[in-house]
């Protein structure tokens, strides 16, 4: 029963084995076809127009193609999958001093990325007896940076939520003081300090962040704050400076002599 089940193991093995050595030997590689040779964008920025320029080669001989045995279509599809653009003949560049010369040269507009999330694009070339074809992911950002990781996602939160709670804070107390008269320099250097920490969060999240909404939402507290942090803490200091020379001076009369 032993010597049974040992084969049984063994044969399992080599067949296993043979298997796997015939999957490898199966694998080729195709040398023949075209190549199609294009600019390695896997990242863009939304609603940024793009041109796209890339050439074509014989895989075999290595030889530069034209549009006179070539002919390539492109095609860009969207975050869910759905064809956005499509161009049957991509055209052809050969002028001198250009920015690409015999090469094809497909434009996009702006409006084509204007989802944030992943596109991709599909390139397809043929002559008369060959072919060739290259699919490109694309990720679409707020600023045409990667996404950022989730330690700087963190960061951020945290330092915006920190900055916001000492804002509304004080608010109130600039508002209090303002009333009894005893707004000073130091709050008028608290309220700058303040503002310019959120224009700074607001300057970071644009490079670093890429986020549209929370751009968008510090950008409108940037605008929102700038009156009541910025000029109004100025007035109030005057007004305070002047109401207490004034009651100063109102002390120094009914002084008695």
């Amino acid at each position: 029963m032993k010597k049974i089940l040992l084969i049984i193991i063994l044969g399992m093995f080599l067949i296993s084995f043979t298997s796997a050595v015939q999957t490898e030997v199966n694998v080729q590689t195709q040398d023949t076809g075209l190549t199609i040779e294009y600019p390695k964008l896997f990242i863009w920025e939304q609603n940024k127009n793009l041109s796209l320029r890339y050439h074509v080669f014989n895989k075999t001989s290595g030889e530069l193609l034209t549009n006179e045995t070539v002919n390539c279509t492109f095609n860009l599809y969207g975050t869910d999958g759905v064809n956005l653009f499509r161009e049957g003949d991509v055209y052809f560049n050969t002028l001198e001093g250009s920015r690409c010369i015999n090469c094809f040269n497909q434009d996009l507009i702006g409006s084509n990325f204007s989802t944030i999330g992943k596109h991709s694009y599909l390139i397809r070339c043929f002559g008369t007896d060959i072919g060739g074809a290259v699919s490109v992911g694309v990720q679409v950002t707020g600023n045409g940076k990667a996404l950022p990781s989730g330690i700087i996602i963190l960061g951020f939160s945290i330092v915006l939520i920190f900055l916001l709670m000492t804002l509304i804070v004080y608010i109130v107390k600039a508002v209090g003081t303002i009333i009894e008269g005893n707004f000073d320099l130091l709050d008028v250097a608290y309220s700058y300090g303040l503002y310019f920490g959120l224009l700074g969060i607001y300057q970071l999240s644009q490079i670093y962040l890429g986020t549209p909404e929370v751009v968008s939402w510090l950008n409108s507290f940037v605008v929102w704050l700038a009156f009541p942090m910025i000029v109004l803490p100025v007035f109030a200091f005057f007004l305070s400076f002047f109401r207490t020379k004034k009651e100063n001076r109102k002390r120094e009369q009914e002084r008695p002599y």
